[in-house]
């Protein structure tokens, strides 16, 4: 008997290299690089969502902007007390080509809540919209507020966990990238 395999164990074997396989091809989401570290020193990971009004946004396309990407969601305490510093900051620095944006999470939000939160507060701040929580998969993001500072060249400088920031502790750290 010793070399000889019955149909069931061939058919067991199949499959699950079939779902190796699958498993593998499937892999993750093709709208971020997750080979690239979020750490600060290391490039951005670049990704692309679609905002609350509906347009796209492309982080690569910030290259030669220095970029503050803000992890949050609507029912987070210290993302509601920091996002009107956010927006300060982007109306302050606009000029100099610092470009904010708020990356709901909303994988673990409710839309609704969402579009209530930038009511409620008066952003007119860019809001892309994590919908799957792949970006802040990417971001290795683990607690809200998470604040990335991305240089002109797209090189995280800074990570600053937690919140709420001041105004003055990220006009602080722009300052540090823009000067």
């Amino acid at each position: 008997m010793g070399c000889k395999m019955n149909n069931t164990k061939w058919i067991i074997l199949t499959l699950a290299a079939l779902w190796v396989a699958l498993t593998a091809a499937i892999g993750n989401p093709p709208s971020v690089e997750t080979n690239i570290a979020a750490k600060e020193g290391f490039a951005a990971p670049p990704f692309e969502l679609m905002t609350l009004s509906g347009d796209a946004t492309n982080l690569k396309d910030l290259n030669g902007h220095t970029v503050i990407l803000n992890f949050w969601t609507s029912w987070c305490p210290p993302c509601k007390a920091e996002m009107q510093a956010m927006q300060n900051i982007q109306n302050r620095y606009r000029e100099q080509g610092v470009i904010v944006l708020a990356v709901n999470v909303t994988s673990q939000d409710n839309l609704n809540d969402v579009k209530s939160f930038i009511t409620e507060l008066d952003i007119s701040l860019s809001i892309p919209l994590d919908i799957d929580g792949s970006i802040a998969e990417a971001y290795r993001v683990q607690a809200f507020p998470s604040t990335y500072f991305i240089d002109t060249d797209g090189v995280i400088r800074k990570i600053i966990i937690g919140g709420p920031l001041s105004e003055t502790v990220i006009a602080s750290t722009i300052s540090e990238l823009i000067d």
